[in-house]
């Protein structure tokens, strides 16, 4: 009786093991990668920037309208029609998509340090955009508008 009940158990522990390798693969297919940098321009009339970022995405979940979410880092230098600034933004990022093509939101805070009027602010840091990148591909473009970068367009390399 205990040898078909122990046959049984491992028979079903065998199966969802092989099952679950299964599905692993299909899941890592459309795989973004884990890590990225990318440098920014953000440009508007009276406004430009030049940024650089670090991102890391941390969670994946495949089966959510957000699949990939994680955080980004990044620091810049601001000219404004009369007064430039030194900022550093961390952010946190929400991607959709599973292909090439994905939308991203993010929300986060910015440290702003004025060069002639010596202010320091601590202000918030949303963004909305669109990125493209390839699964298994290295190459990231980023477009949207967001703040400090009000306008953005940013070419980027991934690293895993």
């Amino acid at each position: 009786m205990y040898k078909k009940l122990i046959f049984t158990f491992l028979i079903v522990i065998l199966t969802v093991c092989v099952f679950s390798q299964e599905y692993n693969k299909d899941t890592l297919k459309y795989k973004i990668n884990e890590s990225a940098f990318h440098g920014g321009l953000g440009i508007t009339p009276l406004y430009g920037s030049i940024t650089v970022n670090y991102e890391i995405m941390l969670v994946e979940r495949p089966n959510l309208v957000f699949k990939k979410r994680g955080f980004r880092a990044g620091t810049g230098i601001y000219q404004y029609y009369d007064d430039g600034s030194l900022n550093v933004v961390i952010n946190y990022t929400c991607l959709t998509g599973a292909e090439n093509n994905h939308f991203e939101l993010g929300l986060g805070a910015a440290y702003m340090h004025f060069l002639t009027t010596s202010g320091r602010y601590i202000v918030p840091a949303p963004n909305i955009g669109y990125r493209f990148k390839k699964p298994e591909g290295k190459f990231v473009f980023r477009t949207g508008v967001g703040f400090p970068e009000l306008i953005y367009l940013s070419f980027g390399y991934s690293l895993n």
